[in-house]
């Protein structure tokens, strides 16, 4: 897409202007995005604003005023914008500014880092959530696969909210259990979610599992599912120092926390690629606001309104447009690793059995062929076709044999072995019966009614 852009035929001349709004213009996670996009819209000869409230608001309310801010300027002429790239706060509160946006003021609309699938906006530009949440609990999972007790950290935000899905998935059925009642849910400040967590880890102290403690019964681990809790660096070091018994799996890499990181004051850190986000909201607002003006030359003037609640571009569907962002793991090994434990699935004592249930077949077998061979004379035997009992026999004899390589551990030639006895001893056994049965049936006088 980015060579196509750089390529393209500008058929008007004004500049085109782009606002990329974070969820808060405070936030430092949502720099390298601003970055980005201004390196972005420079090469395309287009201009990147960075807008947004200066502080996080959970209802979305801040951020859903701002919008409207935005269609306001643009509808009355006084700040003309040919795109809008929103990460989204609250869902529900930002999709009537969206909507307005996109249908009222002709406005394309995207969403970048955090979703509202729902709305009207025409794509999502960032990271699968799901699999960054998939991805911390991985990350916990490696770091001590003797489980214990976890708690995570997260607000109500979309993308937050995913993360806490995936992290949940990943975990469910493993060795690791969630302490539902240590949940904390509105980290939106970070000075108060530290101080959440360290009032936390103060009322659970001690489940340090296997370093000791009330026997893993507090928590072991804890994954905030934001860099919010590691803004303050000093306050940060201070609660892993009280808590190193604990083990510390956190969302997103930004420079500070990869500089805690390398010091040891986190486990684990996912993290992702928000200046690329940045440069992919410009590229696709680029590429939506030139569909936009050659659609609306191609109809004379007329705005193009959206169909059925959503856009297309080049024959692709809004709600597939999805332009995703890769992740980043960075995993602290730990110096004494746990044992491996490797269930190759060995049969064990239950072999014994196979050898014996061996025995018994290959017995039968042998005892039926000297049976056979001593009764040969006799009118049934002989009427038998004792060459055909001897055939079925030995089929039943090469069956039974095959259960004694099978319980003859990591041998190749055994595995090899077992397939060739049954086969040869299934082919001689069903040979034997369906020749006796076709010569009985060509033998035997057609019936009469």
């Amino acid at each position: 897409m980015i060579d196509e852009l750089a390529g393209a035929t500008r058929t008007d001349t004004r500049t085109r202007t782009y606002a990329l709004m974070p969820k808060s213009t405070d936030n430092s996670f949502f720099f390298p995005s601003r970055d980005g996009c201004y390196a972005r819209a420079s090469a395309l000869g287009a201009t990147c604003l960075y807008v947004g409230p200066k502080h996080e608001d959970p209802t979305g309310q801040l951020q859903a005023e701002s919008i409207h801010d935005l269609i306001d300027g643009h509808m009355n002429g006084t700040s003309i914008l040919d795109g809008l790239a929103v990460s989204v706060v609250n869902a529900t509160a930002v999709s009537e500014p969206i909507r307005r946006a996109t249908v009222d003021a002709g406005i394309p609309v995207i969403t970048f880092d955090s979703d509202a699938p729902n709305s009207l906006r025409a794509a999502y530009v960032g990271t699968n959530n799901r699999a960054f949440g998939n991805q911390l609990g991985e990350g916990l999972l490696q770091l001590r696969p003797q489980g214990g007790f976890y708690s995570i950290v997260a607000n109500a935000a979309p993308n937050l909210m995913e993360r806490v899905a995936g992290v949940r998935e990943t975990l469910e059925g493993t060795t690791w259990v969630e302490r539902i009642d240590a949940f904390i849910g509105n980290c939106i400040e970070p000075q108060s979610c530290l101080a959440e967590m360290v009032a936390l880890a103060d009322e659970w102290r001690g489940g340090g599992g296997d370093e000791g403690g009330d026997g893993g019964m507090g928590i072991n681990a804890m994954i905030p599912c934001l860099a919010g809790p590691m803004h303050s660096p000093p306050a940060w070091e201070a609660f892993v120092t009280a808590n190193r018994n604990q083990t510390f799996v956190v969302g997103d890499a930004m420079p500070h926390q990869i500089a805690l990181f390398e010091k040891g004051y986190a486990n684990a850190l996912v993290g992702q690629l928000p200046y690329q986000a940045g440069e992919l909201c410009v590229d696709t607002l680029e590429r939506l606001a030139r569909e936009q003006h050659d659609n609306q030359a191609q109809q004379h003037g007329q705005q193009r309104m959206l169909r059925s609640g959503s856009a297309s571009l080049d024959g692709v569907h809004a709600s597939d447009m999805v332009f995703g962002t890769n992740l980043n793991l960075f995993l602290r090994v730990p110096l004494v690793l746990p044992p491996v434990k490797v269930d190759t699935n060995s049969l064990g004592q239950l072999s014994i059995l196979g050898y014996v249930l061996a025995a018994i077949v290959i017995s039968l077998s042998v005892f039926f062929a000297q049976w056979t061979y001593r009764k040969r004379n006799v009118r049934v035997v002989r009427a038998s076709q004792p060459f055909f009992l001897y055939m079925i026999l030995a089929g039943v004899s090469l069956m039974g044999a095959s259960i004694i390589p099978m319980g003859i551990e990591e041998s190749d030639a055994a595995c090899v072995t077992v397939p060739w006895l049954l086969g040869v001893g299934y082919v001689t056994t069903f040979a034997a019966l369906s020749s006796k049965t076709l010569r009985i049936t060509h033998n035997s006088p057609p019936s009469t009614k």
